[in-house]
C-alpha cells in the first residue's frame, strides 16, 4: 500500500527587532533598539513589566512616552534629537546609568531626574547652564559633561560627595570652584579645552637619526 505523506511548512513572518511586537513584554529584561531609524518610540514599550536596560542609540527620537517600565536601571539615548530631558525620567525610580551623548540638549529639563542615578552622560550636547536640582543627584560617581558650553557648574554640585570621575573637558569654565576640590573620592578630573587652562606647549623638533648611528651608538661590542 502507498503511503502519501503531505509535509506542510509553516512560514513564520521574520523577526523584526526594531518591532515591540516581536517581544515578550513579561519576560524581556533588555531591549536593543539601536539603529532602528525611530522617531516615536511606541507608548506600549510601558508593559514591559521586568525591563532593566534599554538602549534607544542612534534613532531619530526627540521624546518619549509618558510612561516607561519603572524597572529601568539603564537607559542609553545617545545620537537621537533630544533638546531637553523628557518628563518621563524622572519617574524612574531605579534608575543607574543615563546617557543622552550626542543629543542636540539645551537644557537638563524642568522635572529633577532621578536621584538613584549612579553614572549620568551628557557629553557632546549644547548645554549652557546646569540646573541646581542636579545636587540631589547625591549617588552620582561618573558625570560627563564635555563639549558643552556651560560657563560655570552650580555650586549644589558639591553634595556629589561619592562623586569618582568628571569630565568637563571643551566647555568654557573660566575656573574650578572652590568646592571641587573637597570632593573625598573625586580621582579623575578632564579639564583640558576650558579657557582658564593654559594650551600644551608646542613640542620641540627632535633631529633626525639613521638607524646605523643608533645601532652604533647603543649596542656594545660582544667581545
Amino acid at each position: 500500500m502507498l503511503v502519501v505523506t503531505f509535509v506542510v511548512w509553516l512560514v513564520h513572518p521574520a523577526f523584526d527587532r526594531c518591532s515591540l511586537d516581536s517581544y515578550d513584554a513579561s519576560t524581556v529584561t533588555e531591549l536593543d533598539l539601536k539603529n532602528c531609524k525611530l522617531t516615536v518610540l511606541p507608548a506600549s514599550i510601558s508593559r514591559f513589566g521586568v525591563l532593566r536596560k534599554l538602549d534607544l542609540g542612534n534613532n531619530r527620537l526627540s521624546t518619549l512616552p509618558a510612561v516607561l517600565p519603572s524597572t529601568l536601571l539603564t537607559l542609553f539615548c545617545l545620537n537621537n534629537n533630544f533638546e531637553t530631558i523628557p518628563p518621563a525620567i524622572a519617574e524612574l525610580p531605579h534608575l543607574r546609568m543615563l546617557s543622552f551623548k550626542s543629543c542636540r540638549l539645551r537644557d537638563v529639563g524642568v522635572a529633577p531626574l532621578p536621584p538613584s542615578l549612579v553614572w549620568l552622560i551628557l557629553t557632546d550636547n549644547e548645554l549652557v547652564t546646569l540646573p541646581d536640582s542636579l545636587g540631589r543627584l547625591t549617588r552620582m560617581r561618573k558625570l560627563m559633561l564635555a563639549n558643552n558650553h556651560l560657563a560655570s557648574l552650580p555650586s549644589s554640585l558639591a553634595a556629589m560627595r561619592e562623586l569618582e570621575l568628571l569630565r568637563l573637558a571643551n566647555n568654557q569654565l573660566k575656573e574650578l570652584p572652590a568646592w571641587l576640590y573637597e570632593l573625598p573620592r573625586l580621582t579623575w578630573l578632564a579639564i583640558a579645552g576650558n579657557p582658564f587652562v593654559a594650551p600644551a606647549p608646542a613640542r620641540a623638533e627632535l633631529p633626525s637619526v639613521r638607524f646605523g648611528e643608533l645601532m652604533a651608538c647603543c649596542i656594545s661590542d660582544p667581545r
